[in-house]
């Protein structure tokens, strides 16, 4: 049985529908003695998607049963944090990347500025803390830079930056993924690069946005500029920082996290955001592209492929069930894993 990490917590309500503290998990304990009155041995763990080869770090409750006299059998992680040490992990794969087997790329991302129906202001925070997080902070909107306010104004790469280092002539700001749930008091504690999987993605759909890279010149005519473009004049003074993408994320109390991350739970409503600076601007000027993550992106975060086809009039009932579903990779470990131990057996 796969369910929510919540399941373990299910107890009692009070007067007022709220879970009496210490009778938390009564509930679930009472449903587990019940199954092993009935002649069952009982198991569970909380697996994490992304161990298993989705890009996505949704972590879900399992829960085995099975007769006296047949073993219960966890399979074993095929991937493995990328920054995971020890013997046990270091043979395995990385985890998937939002970037590689998420995003797709050749969909444009339209300016966040002069639009229609601006930004949220949270979202606009939850953006720029994750520009911050991720040690871009030379390309951000500085409230006090100096008389100009303009919200475009972006600093120079001659600052301080966490990640120029040693007289390097580029600063590299890694891309990362934007949580967008939650309030604007958390920004920021969820940045993670694209090389890694998405976060949950849940059935109201994506809760994401993404930055992808950029050239910015500090000098010259300042324009941001692809990296499908040639680089710029390099000057001695080695004054062009790249700026790489970002996922924002619109629920919960994450904000954002890296590209090169798996995706975060995956929900029934369109909340993941993709931006990216653009091409153009004058001098001193970042544009940033900002969109939704599409449905298809959602399903491949959630490790379906492409050639899965999904029934429904509209994308919001896409999405309710790409976002309701248990990822193949999961389910497909735990059966394999159960399939292998009773032919073995």
């Amino acid at each position: 049985m796969e369910n929510v990490q919540e399941f373990l917590d299910w107890g009692p309500l009070d007067v007022k529908g709220r879970p009496i503290v210490k009778h938390r998990g009564a509930l679930f304990q009472e449903w587990v003695t019940c199954l092993r009155t009935l002649g069952y041995r009982v198991e569970w763990r909380i697996q994490n998607a992304a161990n298993f080869g989705a890009p996505t770090t949704r972590q879900r409750l399992i829960v085995q049963a099975a007769r006296r006299g047949t073993r219960l059998v966890w399979p074993d992680a095929t991937h493995r944090k990328p920054d995971a040490t020890g013997d046990l992990f270091t043979e395995l794969p990385a985890w998937l990347s939002a970037r590689d087997h998420v995003i797709d790329w050749s969909i444009p991302c339209p300016s966040i500025f002069g639009r229609k129906k601006p930004l949220s202001n949270n979202t606009l925070r939850r953006i720029e803390a994750g520009l911050r997080a991720q040690g871009i902070e030379a390309f951000l909107v500085q409230s006090n830079f100096g008389s100009d306010a303009r919200p475009n104004r972006v600093r120079g790469i001659d600052e301080p930056m966490g990640t120029v280092v040693g007289g390097q002539s580029w600063g590299l700001a890694q891309p990362f993924i934007v949580t967008l749930r939650g309030t604007g008091a958390n920004a920021g504690y969820t940045a993670r690069p694209v090389g890694e999987p998405l976060s949950t993605v849940a059935c109201c759909g994506s809760h994401h946005a993404l930055i992808t890279p950029c050239l910015i010149p500090q000098q010259s005519d300042g324009r941001a500029r692809p990296v499908t473009e040639p680089v710029p004049t390099v000057s001695t003074a080695g004054a062009i920082g790249l700026m790489q993408p970002m996922l924002v994320e619109y629920y919960g109390t994450g904000t954002h996290a890296s590209c090169d991350e798996p995706l975060n739970t995956v929900t029934c409503k369109p909340r993941f955001g993709l931006a990216v600076p653009l091409e153009g601007g004058g001098e001193g000027l970042l544009d940033i592209g900002y969109r939704m993550l599409r449905w298809r992106e959602n399903a491949r975060a959630q490790s379906f492929p492409d050639s899965y086809e999904f029934r429904g009039r509209t994308e919001e009932m896409i999405h309710k069930q790409i976002g309701n579903a248990v990822p193949p990779k999961l389910a497909e470990a735990h059966a394999r894993a159960a399939l292998m131990e009773r032919r073995a057996a």
